[in-house]
């Protein structure tokens, strides 16, 4: 599995994890660093007028991840998790976890407390880093499920392991089925090409997690950053500064999708928080819909529909989604279309009526000439001896097989949801 940004350790992390290319920053307390002046991303998701709509207040949001300390960012918002060493997971011994949830939640308040993106979201620390590595499949399933329980909208996972299996996979369709019944968003980091990676490994890569790629401070994309077609938008990766909550290391910088992926988490909290009834695929749809379309017009493999933009998404008429615009084939960015791929659809659909028709043109012709050369006395006709009367015209009932589209997989029956703060148990051990 690689986390995919650098903190505590960065030799350790990197060959043991997987970290972004990096170098943590300490700070101290003799000359605490401006965080706030670090923060380039503020403008580039154009914080600024987003925050005058909505702050997140009243949405959860679980880190998936080395658990989460309670940094002055976060005073009075980081919920009892789970850990299952023991604890409630408001301890984080690298420092990961608690960057993630400053980027999402910081309140800020001064230069050298960090502002997030959503600073009066709660957070929900779920420890998902540990021994063995990399993070099991049925593991993830069962987090995810926890943190949905224990009210969360959105999960947040910055981290990516290599995985083979396919879009069809039962546990890959399990996470995000249960989500969308429950009105959360999943969200993960699409990995680092700094530490090995080429292609999008897990989560990033299951249909229906919003995967996220990392833009450079120039606002192009970030060389670090993994892509692929699972790409749904782009946010700010490179240089990116945070507290960690260690002492002795209470502030680093690092490049990585770690970070972009928990903006990106922010915003949804953000769009969550202003429109509190928005289903899953409308809070999505809402995302991508509002993205600035960079690259190749439309959704392309780097920056999927285009860079995260806070602001717009707040602010935008978007149209509803008829369901998780991230599990099938989707839209050009800017499109009008709600349902995936319905301009291909129509295209296809009108070559094969369109050739139906040349075809009962050209029988009709041929059967004309046909009587034409037999006479009328040929016979061959219906009855009373006249001739026989012509074919249907039209394209008749259409292809076989040329029907509706294919239906998502059934959905899982919800359970009952789980208070905030109250716990149903810790997911069962991998």
């Amino acid at each position: 599995m690689r986390r995919t940004s650098a903190l505590a350790r960065p030799a350790l992390f990197a060959a043991v994890l997987g970290t972004a290319a990096a170098v943590l920053l300490p700070g101290s307390a003799a000359a605490a660093p401006d965080l706030r002046a670090r923060s380039w991303y503020l403008e580039s998701l154009h914080l600024a007028a987003a925050e005058r709509i909505a702050t997140g207040r009243g949405v959860t949001v679980a880190v998936l991840d080395s658990g989460v300390n309670e940094i002055p960012e976060l005073s009075g918002r980081v919920l009892p998790g789970y850990d299952p060493g023991g604890g409630d997971g408001r301890r984080d011994r690298t420092g990961h976890g608690t960057s993630m949830a400053a980027l999402i939640a910081g309140a800020g308040g001064s230069g050298d407390r960090l502002l997030g993106v959503a600073p009066r979201a709660t957070i929900l620390p779920v420890y998902a880093f540990g021994q063995p590595l990399p993070v099991p499949s049925a593991t993830i399933v069962r987090l995810v499920h926890h943190a949905i329980d224990h009210g969360s909208r959105v999960v947040t996972m910055s981290f990516a392991a290599p995985d083979a299996t396919p879009a069809s996979a039962g546990w890959k369709r399990d996470p995000v089925s249960y989500a969308d019944a429950h009105r959360a968003v999943l969200v993960a980091a699409s990995g680092n090409r700094t530490e090995g990676m080429t292609r999008m490994g897990r989560p990033a890569d299951v249909p229906g997690v919003v995967a996220v790629t990392g833009l450079a401070r120039d606002g192009g994309a970030w060389s670090g950053s993994v892509t692929g077609a699972a790409a749904a938008v782009a946010a700010p990766a490179e240089a990116l500064s945070f507290p960690t909550g260690i002492p002795g290391k209470e502030t680093g910088t690092a490049s990585g999708t770690s970070g972009a992926a928990a903006l990106v988490s922010g915003e949804l909290a953000l769009i969550m928080a202003k429109y509190p009834g928005i289903s899953s695929a409308d809070a999505i749809n809402r995302l991508v819909r509002t993205a600035r379309d960079l690259g190749a017009r439309g959704r392309d493999p780097v920056y999927g529909f285009g860079a995260a933009d806070a602001a717009a998404a707040l602010t935008r008429d978007v149209p509803k989604a008829g369901g998780n615009p991230l599990r099938t084939a989707s839209p050009s960015a800017g499109s009008d279309s709600v349902v995936p791929g319905v301009s291909t659809v129509v295209l296809l659909a009108g070559v094969l009526v369109a050739a139906v028709l040349v075809a009962a043109l050209v029988l009709i012709i041929l059967v004309v000439r046909a009587r034409r050369r037999r006479g009328p006395g040929d016979g061959g006709g219906g009855g009373g001896g006249g001739p026989g009367g012509p074919p249907p015209y039209g394209p008749g009932p259409g292809p076989t097989g040329y029907g509706d589209p294919p239906q998502q997989p059934p959905v899982p029956a919800q359970p009952a949801r789980v208070p905030v703060g109250q716990s149903s148990g810790p997911p069962r051990s991998p």
